[in-house]
């Protein structure tokens, strides 16, 4: 009875459950594990990207600036030769030509800068939206993460709680044996008692039978006894028949001898000796019939004893018989429940060590995640940190470019002035020239003059020469790289693809195909252990990842900017068509 309670009390504890359940969200996690991996790899890709093009916006950023100080350069040049276009008025038309030459190409130069300021806007706004879809992909990853921490910290109180039924099954187990070893004991004794029980019956029921084997054999004698009785009863009735016939025979004798006289007194002496002789033979055989007759009654007697002492043996017998059946039973149902014992702790260790080594695997993947976590933000906060300092050498340069656009508004007021004056001086050496004319056919002009226009125009020509061969170079690089890009975004959609078709196959093939190294029972337990897992903490992956779509044009990315990146797009854009209708102003006067 003790050992069917320590039964109950184990199966109370709720040893015999099915373990398919934590093992199939085990594997659940394991899943979602690996599609995190692959979330955070795509992350640090998207980092990677936005890491390039922060390099590629600092270097455009850099450019700029160079062309900057180029222009600052070129503004004073043009401010010295405003100084020596006053100094020297007398150059004329050609030198106002050279200025209009040296002003557009200052002006083609703005129109490139500016174009170049708003790229880099642009790049800034797609790096920014990098930015922003990949902190959103850490912080789902970091959710992600949070999530299978929280899953990892019920699986350790699940494997504890398993610990302690493991401990309470070791302690029913210790009873159990207790409780055999009780049993054993006592059946050990029992057997010991009965098997001394079962030599004295047995020696009992030998002597019995020895008893009665005499008794048969006394039954035999006695049975000859009673032949030979009867025997000597029928050959007393003959004798005292003979008896009778010879008292007749002795009446008859005694009359006729009497009737004879005294001559055979003698014979009758003697007849009557014989008489007395088989009388005390007769007496003698009655005495030895009568103690036969007492000794078959004594006999009989002991042979009802015999057998009222079998039948007390033979239930004596069945008694033990009875006794060892019953110990028997006892023994079947303790080995039985040791049985159940030792293959619910074997379950048990099993189920203990699988849920230890994966316990270990989590620990090390939540390590790891948490480690990747650490250098994602600490990459993120690097990219914020270039980010603030890139928008800030930006500002930097929108206020230097701001200063210059100044610089040249100041320069372009100087000039109209200049060119006002020169206006002046040209018309009037245009009047003098025109007013010489009339009387030759050509014009003199100074070596110095000659000199000068000479210069400028081989050097117009090495700058258009060199115009037409940077803008075949940045033809050609836009060119390549658009081809660069095309292949990029057909390899990034091929992959894309793949990997969908992949995605759609892994569900489909885990939806039909449960895992092979899984037993039947945890197959069955599978499906709905997943949905529990998944009812239960709500963990999902992205279904389909971002695609950032790549324009040709040399603008680069059309993203969605901010509106800060926007307005200041739209001062500067201001600003330059500002400065430029001033310009197209100052020319038609």
């Amino acid at each position: 009875m003790h050992g069917i309670q320590t039964k109950e009390g184990c199966s109370s504890l709720g040893i015999s459950e099915d373990p398919s359940a934590t093992k199939g969200e085990l594997h659940l996690e394991r899943i979602n594990i690996n599609q995190l991996k692959e979330d955070i790899k795509i992350a640090e890709s998207y980092k990677a990207n936005a890491e390039m093009e922060l390099s590629d916006a600092r270097k455009t950023v850099k450019d700029l600036a160079s062309r900057i100080e180029e222009s600052n350069s070129r503004v004073t040049k043009i401010e010295r030769l405003d100084e020596q276009k006053r100094l020297k008025v007398g150059l004329g038309l050609t030198r106002r030509k050279t200025d209009d030459g040296q002003y557009a190409e200052v002006t083609r130069e703005l129109e490139n800068i500016e174009q170049e300021v708003s790229k880099l806007k642009l790049d800034i706004a797609y790096v920014l939206e990098e930015k922003k879809n990949a902190e959103s992909e850490i912080e789902a990853s970091s959710f992600m993460f949070r999530s299978y921490t929280s899953l990892a910290e019920e699986l350790r109180k699940n494997i504890d709680e398993l610990n302690e039924e493991h401990v309470l099954v070791a302690l029913a187990r210790i009873e159990a044996l207790k409780e055999y070893t009780a049993i054993e004991a006592e059946r050990k004794e029992e057997e010991k008692k009965f098997f001394t029980a079962f030599e004295e019956t047995r020696k009992k029921v030998n002597d019995l039978n020895e008893e009665a084997a005499i008794a048969e054999e006394a039954e035999k004698e006695l049975a000859v006894t009673t032949g030979d009785v009867i025997r000597l009863k029928s050959e007393l009735a003959l004798i005292e028949g003979t008896d009778i016939r010879i008292q007749e025979n002795s009446k008859n004798l005694e009359d006729g001898f009497r009737k004879q006289g005294k001559g055979n007194s003698m014979w009758f002496l003697h007849t009557k000796s014989q008489e007395s002789e088989v009388a005390k033979e007769l007496a003698a055989i009655n005495e030895e019939g009568f103690q036969l007759m007492s000794s078959m009654d004594i006999i009989r007697e002991e042979l009802k004893q015999l057998a009222k002492e079998k039948a007390r043996l033979r239930k004596t017998e069945e008694k033990a018989e009875l006794t060892i059946q019953s110990v028997n039973l006892k023994l079947l149902r303790a080995k039985s429940k040791l049985e159940a014992l030792y293959a619910a702790e074997e379950k048990a260790n099993s189920m203990s060590s699988s849920l230890a080594g994966t316990l270990k695997h989590l620990r090390a993947e939540a390590e790891a995640a948490k480690k990747e976590r650490a250098l994602h933000l600490e990459a993120t906060a690097k990219v914020k940190a270039e980010v603030l300092r890139t928008e800030s050498e930006i500002d930097l340069d929108e206020a230097k470019l701001q200063a210059s656009i100044e610089g040249l508004r100041a320069i372009k007021s100087s000039e109209a002035m200049a060119l006002e004056t020169l206006k002046t001086l040209v018309d009037i050496s245009m009047k003098a020239r025109a007013t010489m004319s009339h009387h030759k056919s050509t014009i003199t002009i100074s070596t110095f003059e000659y000199e000068y226009l000479k210069w400028r125009a081989v050097e117009a020509k090495k700058v258009a020469d060199k115009k037409v061969e940077a803008a075949q170079a940045w033809t050609e690089a836009l060119r390549t790289s658009e081809k660069q890009i095309f292949m990029e975004t057909m390899i990034t959609q091929r992959k894309i693809g793949e990997i969908g078709e992949l995605l759609e196959e892994e569900a489909i093939n885990f939806g039909r195909k449960p895992d092979k190294s899984l037993d039947p029972e945890e197959v069955q337990f599978e499906d709905s252990s997943s949905r529990k897992s998944l009812n239960r903490y709500n963990v999902s992956t992205p279904a389909r990842r971002p695609r950032f779509r790549r324009s040709g044009s040399p603008a680069g990315f059309y993203m969605s900017r901010s509106s800060i990146t926007v307005d200041r797009r739209r001062k500067g854009v201001q600003n330059l068509s500002n400065f430029f209708s001033s310009d197209g102003i100052g020319r038609n006067q």
